[in-house]
């Protein structure tokens, strides 16, 4: 081999040696930058030893009952009444198409709470005045309705006339008798009209007195109760006749001398068809049990028993401000309660009928009387229905006596 080939060769071999050192060094990427760092693995999860809490989550709120009763008097066969202001009170039902509305749709039954009384009906001794008290009875006839008469004999809302009228007893029966005949006569072919409260709230509540002093005890002595009965009965052989009185409810003393007058009435001969208890009533006295046995005892004496101006307070304490809903559901309850009573401890035979105090909250005597806020009967004084209103409905529904 000739010198310059084998040069040739050893240049070649050189140039080999320089491609391959070159190719070494661009093929290495991380020489310059360091090594090319491994992928990071997610940790492996460790089982906790603690144990798993349940989620935690707040008990549901109970759902607020719902108000779904449309006519209150469709669930009973038995008057379903209301005391109605009328003639010129400021919220006259004949002037309200609101309160006509609810009357028309709840209640079968009106009572006048004031236009048929004795300073209303019998401004003086020989005169008379009928109009609103006809104009009432007009408007029940017109829609269906029946009215409870109230009241013929009371201590109250007298006219002047006859807290002056002098004379014998027998003066004054016969100017008591006059009273009430013309009254009851007026209204007794009046299909309507078909029950009185003849004598209210006669009794006192305690010893010793047995009978309240008013000008009709003073004057004629306790045979008023009968001879009152008489002529309302002479007037109206077919409406049904009423005493009438407050916390009857309570079965006790006042509840005892009642029952001792209508003993002596079955004894006599005298005409009574009922007692009516007026049943204004708080959350929780009296106590049911006192409601159901009073009612019991009018029942066993074969008299009808009917609940004629019921309404149920919620601040005796005076401690409220404006109703809340727990409150409204309680006075609800209650409202329940005696109803269901009056269903189970009357026979249906034996049901006058119930009404309550008003058609509205606004309407009540009593946050006046009693000097305090007060939320007692079915209806807002917005004219909205109240959870009373339902509590009565499941009240008819609930209870039941044959």
């Amino acid at each position: 081999m000739s010198k310059a080939m084998g040069c040739k060769r050893f240049n070649i071999f050189l140039l080999m040696l320089s491609v391959l050192a070159i190719t070494a060094c661009e093929g290495s990427a991380g020489w310059e930058t360091g090594p090319t760092a491994e992928p990071t693995a997610e940790p492996t999860a460790v089982p906790s030893t603690e144990p798993t809490a349940e989620p935690t989550t707040e008990p549901s709120a109970e759902p607020t009952p719902q108000i779904s009763v449309t006519s209150l008097h469709a669930e009973a066969d038995f008057p379903i009444g209301v005391g109605v202001p009328a003639g010129n009170a400021s919220n006259s039902l004949i002037d309200s198409l609101d309160r006509q509305q609810i009357v028309n749709a709840h209640f079968s039954q009106i009572t006048a709470e004031n236009i048929m009384k004795p300073d209303a009906l019998h401004p003086a001794e020989d005169d008379y005045f009928w109009d609103d008290a006809v104009a009432l009875v007009d408007y029940a006839a017109v829609n269906g309705m029946s009215v409870h008469g109230h009241t013929l004999i009371w201590h109250n809302q007298i006219p002047t006339w006859m807290s002056n009228h002098t004379g014998t007893a027998e003066q004054w029966t016969t100017m008591m008798q006059t009273h009430i005949n013309t009254i009851v006569g007026r209204f007794a072919d009046t299909a309507a009209v078909v029950s009185w409260n003849v004598v209210n709230e006669a009794f006192t509540d305690d010893a010793p007195s047995v009978y309240r002093n008013t000008l009709w005890f003073s004057n004629i002595g306790e045979d008023y109760f009968a001879q009152a009965f008489t002529a309302a009965r002479a007037a109206d052989e077919d409406a049904d006749l009423y005493y009438n009185d407050v916390r009857l409810e309570l079965n006790g003393s006042k509840m005892n001398r009642v029952v001792t007058m209508i003993e002596a009435f079955k004894a006599n001969g005298t005409p009574i068809d009922g007692i009516g208890f007026q049943m204004h009533v708080s959350l929780t006295s009296p106590e049911k049990t006192a409601i159901e046995s009073a009612f019991a005892r009018v029942v066993n004496l074969g008299l009808k028993v009917k609940i004629t101006e019921m309404d149920v307070t919620v601040n005796d304490d005076k401690s409220l401000s404006a109703l809340a809903l727990d409150t409204e559901l309680a006075q609800a309850a209650r409202y329940q309660e005696i109803v269901k009573a009056y269903m189970d401890a009357v026979p249906a035979a034996q049901r006058g009928g119930i009404s309550v105090w008003g058609i509205t909250d606004d309407d009540s005597g009593l946050p006046e009387l009693h000097q305090r806020d007060e939320w007692p009967l079915l209806f807002n004084a917005n004219f909205t229905p109240k959870h009373a209103l339902q509590g009565f409905a499941d009240g008819l529904v609930g209870g039941g006596s044959e």
